[in-house]
């Protein structure tokens, strides 16, 4: 289940984003294991987050996927993605939201990750990745955090996502970028 969180988008462009996702999810994940998950996305400002050490986390990125682990039989999910990464000036979806998509390309490659035992985050910070031992998290700004193979393959997805995804729509005026 997938459910996104700003007031301000209208229906149509929840659609958009939505179809967006699980095009994303598609070509990663059965539908079985899509319905096994609930994806909570927040498109937020770093001022509504109430806890400290998530507006910390929230500062130095533009994205952030939080594992929340199993409720009520579904894995848990809650991603928070910064509201400045929507183009108020794009006059099409794909323009309006491209900085978006490839966040939510890139966060969704993780929860791909954390579905299919690749990703696994321990309470103390550290994790592990296709079962090699990575960095903790406070590690996330220095080189460690870019040398890390998840985050290799995370954006190295994210604009493949987004130009896959770009030419599977068929409507012209939604292929204007």
């Amino acid at each position: 289940m997938l459910r996104i969180y700003m007031e301000e988008l209208t229906f149509k462009e929840k659609k958009f984003l939505l179809k967006f996702c699980k095009f994303v999810l598609g070509k990663f994940l059965t539908n079985y294991a899509q319905r096994k998950a609930v994806i909570s996305i927040h498109i937020i400002s770093t001022k509504e987050l109430k806890a400290e050490e998530d507006k910390k986390d929230f500062k130095d990125c533009k994205a952030i996927v939080y594992d929340h682990g199993i409720v009520e039989n579904k894995r848990k999910f809650v991603m928070n993605i910064h509201r400045d990464q929507i183009n108020k000036r794009g006059k099409t979806d794909l323009s309006k939201f491209k900085n978006l998509l490839l966040c939510l390309a890139h966060e969704l490659v993780h929860v791909k990750q954390y579905l299919k035992g690749e990703l696994v985050q321990y309470k103390s910070g550290k994790c592990k990745y296709m079962g090699e031992l990575m960095l903790e998290e406070s590690d996330v700004i220095d080189e460690t955090y870019w040398n890390a193979k998840y985050e290799i393959e995370a954006y190295g997805r994210e604009h493949g996502l987004y130009t896959m995804f770009k030419k599977s729509i068929t409507k012209k005026e939604d292929k204007k970028d």
